[in-house]
Order: structure tokens, then C-alpha cells, then sequence
């Protein structure tokens, strides 16, 4: 058997927080939940080079639930259920555009705050 490469090249991975299994008040999330903010995370990155931010400066993203659905490999019920996980614990904040467009989606931090991550003290605009 081979040696595993910790950072094979052209492979990227996922960051799922610590804190989705060290604190009482995340440990009950789903494990769909906890991919699907990992998965959030990381379109975030792609949102800020795409500089997608809103009036206030605030990144955000652009995520249907049918993408949710696709993403994560289960139905459409089960892809809104996991983002009200999320809204549930104040990870996420969704603005629904209407009938077929994608929500924007705001990704909040751990801290008890409503401000989206990158309200951390980087607004751009």
C-alpha cells in the first residue's frame, strides 16, 4: 500500500468547524447540517472573489434548494429541513428572491452575532 499525500495537488477539501462536536448547543445538528455549512463556507470564497456583496458590504451567497438537494443527495424536503437547522441556530440568514431564483443566503459565525462572517471586521464596498 501507498503513502497517503496529506495535500495531493488538485484535490480541495471541505472545512467543517470543531465546534460542531465540541459544543452542546451544535452537537445535535444533523450531519447533513453540519456538511451543508461546510459546504457554505466554502462557496463563500468563491462569492468573495466574485466580490457578490450587498448594499452593506456584506458577502453573501447565491444557493437554491434544488442545488441544496443536488449538492447533498437527497429531496427537496430534506434540503429545506437542513437549512432551517441551520437558521435555527443563527448559522445562517436566507433572503428568498421569489419564485425560482436562488435565495441569498448570509453565513453567520459561531460568535452570537447576526452579522454575516466576513462582518468580522472585513465589509468591503
Amino acid at each position: 500500500m501507498g503513502h497517503i499525500e496529506l495535500w495531493p495537488e488538485g484535490e480541495y477539501y471541505l472545512q467543517i468547524p470543531k465546534h460542531f462536536f465540541e459544543d452542546s448547543e451544535y452537537r445535535s445538528l444533523s450531519v447533513h447540517a453540519k456538511l451543508l455549512y461546510g459546504i457554505l463556507l466554502d462557496r463563500m470564497h468563491l462569492s468573495c472573489k466574485n466580490e457578490w456583496f450587498d448594499e452593506h458590504g456584506e458577502i453573501f451567497i447565491y444557493y437554491s434548494v434544488q442545488n441544496v438537494a443536488k449538492t447533498l443527495g437527497c429531496c427537496k424536503e430534506k434540503a429545506i429541513k437542513t437549512l432551517r437547522e441551520l437558521e435555527n441556530v443563527n448559522l445562517i440568514t436566507r433572503i428568498k428572491k421569489g419564485q425560482g431564483r436562488q435565495d441569498m443566503i448570509y453565513v453567520h459565525s459561531f460568535k452570537r452575532i447576526t452579522k454575516p462572517i466576513l462582518g468580522w471586521g472585513f465589509k468591503f464596498g
